[in-house]
């Protein structure tokens, strides 16, 4: 659940990059001292690479976390939460 949970927040992150970077490189393209040099093209295969890049970067950073948490004994994930918390044993 954690690694589907990371990769769809991966893939919004990316698409919202991608629309981010393209709002940009179109707003560069209007300067009168950039545009004339800026010649931008994008491609179905660009999106895709940057989408694959966003996905893999979010499994890899996420899937340790997730990993060790699934890791943990329940008791031990308890105990330290109240620790963490201050809870009086």
């Amino acid at each position: 659940m954690v690694i589907a949970e990371l990769l769809a927040i991966s893939l919004l992150a990316g698409a919202a990059g991608l629309l981010i970077g393209v709002a940009l490189g179109r707003l560069l393209q209007l300067a009168p001292l950039y545009g004339p040099f800026l010649k931008t093209t994008y491609t179905p295969d660009l999106f895709a690479q940057a989408l694959a890049f966003t996905l893999a970067l979010g499994a890899i950073g996420g899937f340790y976390p997730a990993w060790r948490a699934a890791r943990l004994r329940t008791i031990e994930a308890l105990m330290s939460e109240a620790r963490g918390l201050n809870v009086e044993r």
